[in-house]
């Protein structure tokens, strides 16, 4: 596998990335472009098992390291789905400029799902490939995801009164006071949780050999039956 370096331009801001040729001549081109967060062309860990498979096929692989990640210049946290398909267009221009006319397509991780098809509607490809991308739209998605965090953060609460609200680095106002409203929330009374702690208690079972029947009569004091002499008798027979 051959790798070159490869630089796009888009917005005043440089995409540092790499182009890698297979070993016969490329039949395609595919773009790889990373999950949410600062990625860089590898995605971690996760592209380069996918790629040598791509490469293997016979495709050139490109991808690029996120704005403000790796060799790239800017600051990802400015870049949501429409400007990150933008650089994602622009890098597929430069990579086109190399291996010439091929049919390409574009394969996204995670967020880069939203972001592949955001760019496959701006920009005739062959195929687009979304891994581990959600089903919904963003606002969808950050919806359920703000609900959720807000319910782990209400189950996660101090206990009892003068309990004060953790506070993440880089809260904004506004999450800083849902944070406050749901901290002062009243936690459950003391008889909810007792009752909550009596049903996850687990149930005390007895050995089979001392379970008693349906129909064996309740008694007290009575010395348990030994069957051994009927089995003797049994035996004699």
């Amino acid at each position: 596998m051959n790798a070159e370096p490869l630089v796009a331009h888009h917005d005043g801001v440089r995409l540092a990335g790499s182009l890698w040729h297979p070993e016969r001549k490329a039949r395609a081109l595919v773009l790889m472009y990373p999950g949410s967060g600062p990625s860089d062309r590898d995605n971690d860990v996760l592209f380069p098992p996918i790629r040598a498979a791509l490469l293997d096929a016979g495709a050139a692989v490109c991808s690029f390291d996120k704005r403000g990640v790796g060799g790239s210049s800017g600051d990802w946290l400015d870049a949501d789905i429409p400007l990150q398909a933008a650089d994602l267009a622009a890098g597929l221009a430069a990579a086109r400029e190399v291996v010439g006319d091929l049919p390409t397509g574009l394969f996204g991780h995670s967020q880069g799902g939203w972001v592949v098809l955001e760019a496959a509607a701006q920009d005739a490809v062959g195929f687009v490939i979304t891994n581990s991308g959600p089903a919904v739209g963003p606002r969808e998605q950050e919806t359920y995801s703000t609900a959720q965090t807000l319910r782990l953060a209400r189950l996660a609460r101090p206990r009892g009164a003068g309990g004060a609200p953790h506070l993440h680095a880089g809260d904004g106002p506004a999450r800083a006071a849902v944070r406050h409203r749901v901290a002062a929330r009243p936690g459950p009374s003391p008889d909810r949780r007792a009752r909550r702690r009596r049903r996850l208690r687990p149930r005390r079972s007895r050995p089979v050999g001392l379970r008693r029947t349906r129909d064996a009569p309740r008694s007290a004091g009575r010395p348990p039956h030994d069957g051994r002499p009927a089995a003797r008798a049994v035996r004699r027979r």
